[in-house]
């Protein structure tokens, strides 16, 4: 969604959109079962997650435009943070 690569399923991460206080966060699926709307990110390219919430495209694929990202995802732009087991344990 981000770097617009096209990956398999198991190369992907997926983000949810969960109802919170303030507003609609992002949050990471680990188990990829949360309801409602999810986006789809490289869950080993750091870039491609800080591209789909800079471009907006997070925001459109969730129809959630003051949606605020949360959890590891949010940590800032470390690929520890984005890739592989840290962005799936959310």
């Amino acid at each position: 969604m981000g770097c617009g690569r096209r990956r398999s399923a198991a190369e992907l991460a997926r983000l949810a959109l969960t109802p919170g206080p303030q507003g609609p966060l992002i949050v990471a699926d680990p188990r990829r079962i949360k309801p409602g709307r999810g986006a789809w990110v490289c869950a080993d390219e750091p870039d491609c997650l800080a591209q789909a919430s800079r471009k907006g495209r997070l925001a459109r694929a969730l129809k959630a435009p003051g949606a605020v990202l949360v959890g590891p995802a949010a940590a800032g732009p470390r690929k520890t943070e984005f890739c592989g087991s840290a962005l799936i344990k959310g």
